[in-house]
C-alpha cells in the first residue's frame, strides 16, 4: 500500500513516547510553534499497531476519534484497487474494531461493523467476543446462530464461546458447541481440544472431559495441564497425581502451570511425600524460587501439617508480597497456631504491608478458636477503615466472627446491611442461628432463601439438621432429610446422619435413633456412632451405650471419645467401679484425651486454661515429689497408716501403733505439725476400723456424697471457676504450703492434712468465686476425676460438668450434716486400743 495520510492533533495529547514506539523512518514530525500541530505520515502496518497500541494503553479519548476520522477520509479503505490493498486494508478496519470493542463500547463496534465495507471472519469474531466478554451473552449467541447458518466461524469462533462457559449452567451449551465441532471437523484441532476439556471440567462434566483428553490425537503441555487442573478443580486429587506421572513419563514436559496443579494435588490429598518430591523436583529445575510457586509450597505444607517446613519457605523467600504473606497466616491458624496467627497479622500492619480484602477474610476465618469478640471488634474497625464493607467475603468473615463470639446481634446486623448476598453468606447466617439455638429463626432465613432463589448447600442443609437438634424439631429435621435429596437432589453425608442420630438422641428416643442407623444405605461411621454414645451419655443409658462403644471400638479402637463417653455413663449411673476399668482400659491402650481449651474473657483481659499431657505429667511429678517429702500428704487411710488394703486387723493395728509413736510429740519433738499428723492417723484408723473396706474402696454400697465416711477436711478447688494469678484477692496465696499455681495459672490444693488450717479456712472465707471447698477424702478423688475431664475437654462435657457442679453442692450439704460415729465399745479389756 502507498498511499499514506496525515494525522493532526494537538500535540501536548500526544503521547511522548510515540516516536519511540513507532518505526522512525516512517515518521515525519513537524511542529509549528504557534498551533503546535505534529504531522505524521503512517502506512497500514503502522496505523494498525498505533490502534493496537491506543486500545491497550488507553489513549483512546485523546487518539481514537482522530485514527477514526484518518481512516474515514482515505479513500482506499472504501473502494481498494487491488488483492494487496484490500487486505491491508482489512487489517486496519479489524484493528479499529478491536479498539471500540476493547474499551467496551458495543453499540459504536456494533455500528462500524454493519458500516464496514469489508468483514471477515476475523471481523465477526472480535464482535461476538465482545459480547461475550461484557456478559451480554443473548446478543453473542443471536450472533453466534447467524454466523453459523452463513457458515462465517472457524475454530477461533468455537474457542471464544468455549472460553465463557465456565459454570454449570453452561453444560449444555459446552455440548452443543462440541456437537457443532465435530461436525465441522474442528474437533481435531488441538486448541478447540484444549477449549472443551477446560470447559468440560469447569461446568464439572469431569467424565467428559477426561472422555476428550482420552480421544484427542494431538497433545501438548496446555492438553495436559488443561486435565490436570481440571481433575483437582474437582476434587479428583488421586487422578491428577496419576495423570502428572503420566505425563512425566511420556515427551511432553511440564510447566509451571503444570507443577502449580500437581502440588494442589498434593495439598488436596494430604499426600506430602509427593508434595517433597516434586519440591525436589523443581529446585533440580531451578524454579522452586519463583514467588508463584513458592506460595504454593508454602500452602501445600501447611495443609499437609508441614507448617515447619512452610515457615522456613517463607523466610527463604527473596520477594515476599500479599499472597506470600496470606498464605503463611492462613497456615499458621489451620496447624493451631491461632495466636501466633493473629501476631503475624499485626506485624504485617506494623510492616506497612498493604492489607487487602482477602488478608482481611482470611484472619476473620482462622483467628477466632479463643472468642475474643474485642479483637473482632477491632477487625471490623480496621474493615471499615479500608473500605471493604461491600466485599463479600468479608463480611461473610465477620457474620462467622460475631457468630463465634457469642454476638448474635451484630452477626445478623452484619448480614442485613450487605448489598451483594452469596450462598456463603447465607450458610454463615443459618450456621449463626443453629450455634446459638435459635432454630425457628434458622428455618425462617432457609424460607427466606428459597423465596429469593439461592440454592442451598450440603452446608446449608447441616446447619438446618443442627438447629432443629437443638430446639426438638424431629418432624422437620426428617422432613429436611427427605427435601435434601429428593427435591434438590443432594446427597447426604455422614454429618447429616449423625445429626438426625443425634436429635432422636437429645430427645431419648434411642430405640428409634438404632433404627435409623440399621436403615441406613452406607455402613456407619465413626461420627454416628459417637452421636449415639453421645446421647446415650446425656440420658444415662448404659445398654444402649455399651453397644454404640463396641461398634465405635471396632471402627476405631484408639478413639478417645469412646472411652471418655462410656465413662461419663458409669460415671452418671453412680458406677464408680466400670468407669475406673474404663480409664484404666483407656491407659492400657494408650489412647491420650485430646487437648482441651477453656477461654474466659474477665475484665477485658482473656484467660486460657490449657490442659496438655506434658503438663499433666509435670504435675504429676510435683505430686510425687511432694509426697517422698510428706508421706502423709496423700489422704488415702491405707496411704496414711502405710498397709496393704489387704492387710490383716493385727498388721492395721500394728502400722497404727507405730505411725502415733513415730509422729508423738515426745518421740517427733522437731516436727512442727505432730499433732496434725496424730488427727490424720487417728481419723484413718477410724475410717478402717468403723465401717467395711469394701464399702470404701469399692464404692457400690456407700456412696461418698450420701454417707460421708469422715470429716471433711481435705481441700478441693474448683479449677474451671478459679481465676488463680489474675485474682485481685490473696486468697489461695494465704495458705502456700497447701495451695500451688499450677501450670495452667489456676490455684491447685497439692498437700493435704498439714498445720495450715486456719490459713485454707482464711482462703475459703476470702475466695470470691466460691471455688475452694472442703471435701472427704473419698469425695476429693472422685471430683478431682471429674474435673481432669472437664478440662481436658471443655467443649463436649456438659453432662460432666453439670455432675461437677452438682456434686460439688451435694458435698457441702452433706458434709455439714456429718456426725462422727460413736466409738464401737470393747467386748473386752483385751480388745481396747491404747491411742498411746
Amino acid at each position: 500500500m502507498n498511499s499514506r495520510w496525515v494525522i493532526q492533533k494537538v500535540s501536548s495529547h500526544l503521547p511522548s513516547c510515540l516516536s519511540t514506539i513507532l518505526c522512525p523512518s516512517k515518521i515525519l514530525i513537524r511542529q509549528s510553534p504557534s498551533y503546535q500541530v505534529s504531522t505524521f505520515l503512517l502506512n497500514h502496518v503502522d496505523m494498525s499497531l498505533l490502534l493496537s497500541i491506543c486500545g491497550r494503553e488507553g489513549w483512546f479519548p485523546h487518539l481514537g476519534p482522530s485514527l477514526h476520522a484518518s481512516i474515514v477520509k482515505n479513500p482506499e479503505f472504501f473502494e481498494p484497487v487491488d488483492a494487496d490493498i484490500h487486505r491491508n486494508a482489512l487489517v486496519v478496519w479489524n484493528s479499529l474494531l478491536a479498539l471500540y470493542v476493547r474499551r467496551g463500547k458495543l453499540s459504536d463496534a456494533l455500528k462500524l461493523f454493519d458500516e464496514m465495507p469489508m468483514t471477515d471472519n476475523i471481523s465477526q469474531n472480535t464482535v461476538f467476543n465482545g459480547f461475550l466478554k461484557n456478559r451480554e451473552i443473548e446478543s453473542g449467541f443471536v450472533l453466534l446462530k447467524r454466523m453459523v447458518r452463513s457458515g462465517g466461524f472457524d475454530q477461533a469462533t468455537l474457542t471464544i464461546v468455549l472460553s465463557v462457559c465456565d459454570v454449570p449452567e453452561f453444560s449444555l451449551v459446552t455440548k452443543m458447541i462440541h456437537g457443532l465441532a465435530v461436525l465441522s471437523g474442528y474437533e481435531k484441532e488441538i486448541s478447540v481440544g484444549n477449549t472443551l476439556v477446560t470447559s468440560y471440567f469447569k461446568c464439572g462434566c469431569s467424565v467428559s472431559g477426561r472422555r476428550v483428553f482420552d480421544e484427542m490425537v494431538q497433545r501438548n503441555v496446555i492438553t495436559w495441564t488443561a486435565v490436570i487442573s481440571g481433575l483437582i478443580q474437582n476434587e479428583l486429587h488421586e487422578d491428577g497425581l496419576r495423570l502428572f506421572s503420566l505425563m512425566r513419563s511420556g515427551l511432553v514436559h511440564p510447566n509451571s502451570v503444570t507443577y502449580l496443579s500437581a502440588l494442589a494435588a498434593c495439598s488436596g490429598s494430604q499426600r506430602i511425600m509427593e508434595g517433597q518430591q516434586i519440591h525436589a523436583l523443581l529446585w533440580k529445575l531451578g524454579i522452586d524460587s519463583e514467588l508463584c510457586i513458592e506460595s504454593v509450597l508454602m500452602d501445600m505444607y501447611s495443609k499437609c501439617g508441614g507448617i515447619e517446613e512452610a515457615w522456613k519457605i517463607f523466610e527463604s523467600t527473596e520477594e515476599i508480597d500479599e499472597v506470600s504473606m496470606t498464605v503463611m497466616l492462613v497456615g499458621l491458624a489451620q496447624n493451631g497456631y491461632e495466636e501466633e496467627a493473629i501476631q503475624f497479622f499485626i506485624r504485617m500492619l506494623e510492616a506497612g504491608v498493604e492489607i487487602d480484602a482477602n488478608v482481611v477474610s482470611a484472619v476473620l476465618g482462622v483467628s477466632f478458636v479463643d472468642n475474643s469478640l474485642s479483637l473482632g471488634k477491632q477487625l471490623h474497625s480496621l474493615v471499615i477503615k479500608r473500605r471493604f464493607s461491600g466485599n463479600t467475603f468479608v463480611n461473610n468473615g465477620l457474620i462467622n466472627m460475631y457468630s463465634k463470639c457469642g454476638d448474635l446481634t451484630d452477626s445478623l446486623s452484619v448480614f442485613r446491611r450487605m448489598s451483594k448476598r452469596n450462598y456463603v453468606s447465607w450458610n454463615s447466617m443459618i450456621a449463626a442461628f443453629a450455634r446459638h439455638g435459635h432454630g425457628l429463626a434458622a428455618l425462617e432465613l432457609y424460607e427466606e432463601m428459597i423465596t429469593l432463589d439461592v440454592k442451598p448447600t450440603d452446608v446449608t442443609f447441616l446447619s438446618l439438621l443442627h438447629a432443629c437438634s437443638h430446639v426438638g424439631l424431629i418432624d422437620k429435621g426428617r422432613e429436611l432429610l427427605n427435601m435434601m435429596q429428593d427435591v434438590h437432589v443432594i446427597e447426604p453425608r455422614a454429618e447429616h446422619y449423625a445429626c438426625i442420630v443425634d436429635m432422636l438422641g437429645r430427645a431419648g428416643r434411642l430405640q428409634e435413633a438404632m433404627g435409623f442407623i440399621d436403615s441406613l444405605p452406607t455402613k456407619p461411621d465413626c461420627l454416628i456412632w459417637q452421636a449415639l454414645l453421645g446421647a446415650c451419655s446425656f440420658h444415662g443409658d448404659t445398654e444402649v451405650g455399651r453397644y454404640a462403644a463396641e461398634q465405635l471400638f471396632q471402627i476405631a479402637p484408639d478413639s478417645s471419645a469412646a472411652h471418655i463417653l462410656m465413662a461419663n455413663i458409669y460415671s452418671s449411673r453412680g458406677n464408680w467401679k466400670e468407669r475406673a476399668k474404663m480409664i484404666k482400659r483407656m491407659k492400657a491402650m494408650g489412647v491420650a484425651k485430646e487437648t482441651g481449651m477453656k477461654v474466659s474473657d474477665l475484665r477485658s483481659d482473656t484467660f486460657s486454661i490449657i490442659q496438655r499431657k506434658a503438663k499433666r505429667a509435670q504435675l504429676s511429678h510435683l505430686v510425687k515429689e511432694r509426697s517422698r517429702v510428706d508421706p502423709l500428704s496423700s489422704s488415702s487411710p491405707y496411704s496414711i497408716l502405710g498397709v496393704d488394703p489387704s492387710c490383716s486387723s493385727s498388721e492395721l493395728k500394728a502400722a497404727f501403733r507405730a505411725k502415733v509413736k513415730q509422729y508423738h510429740p515426745d518421740v517427733n519433738r522437731e516436727g512442727s505439725s505432730s499433732d496434725i499428723m496424730i488427727r490424720r492417723i487417728i481419723q484413718a484408723y477410724e475410717m478402717l476400723t468403723s465401717y467395711s473396706r469394701s464399702e470404701i474402696i469399692e464404692g457400690e454400697c456407700l456412696d461418698p456424697f450420701d454417707h460421708p465416711e469422715c470429716e471433711a477436711l481435705d481441700v478441693f478447688v474448683n479449677e474451671v471457676l478459679c481465676v488463680g494469678k489474675r485474682c485481685s484477692y490473696p486468697c489461695f496465696k494465704t495458705a502456700p504450703q497447701v495451695f500451688s499455681c499450677a501450670s495452667t495459672g489456676t490455684a491447685r490444693a497439692m498437700s493435704q492434712g498439714n498445720d495450715e488450717d486456719y490459713r485454707v479456712q482464711t482462703a475459703v472465707n476470702q475466695c470470691p468465686r466460691n471455688c475452694i471447698h472442703y471435701v472427704t477424702p473419698s469425695q476429693r478423688i472422685i471430683l478431682e476425676e471429674l474435673l481432669d475431664s472437664v478440662l481436658d475437654k471443655p467443649y463436649d462435657c456438659s453432662a460432666e460438668a453439670e455432675l461437677l457442679y452438682a456434686l460439688i453442692v451435694k458435698a457441702q450439704f452433706e458434709n455439714n450434716r456429718y456426725q462422727k460415729p460413736k466409738k464401737k465399745q470393747p467386748e473386752s479389756s483385751t480388745k481396747h486400743v491404747d491411742w498411746l
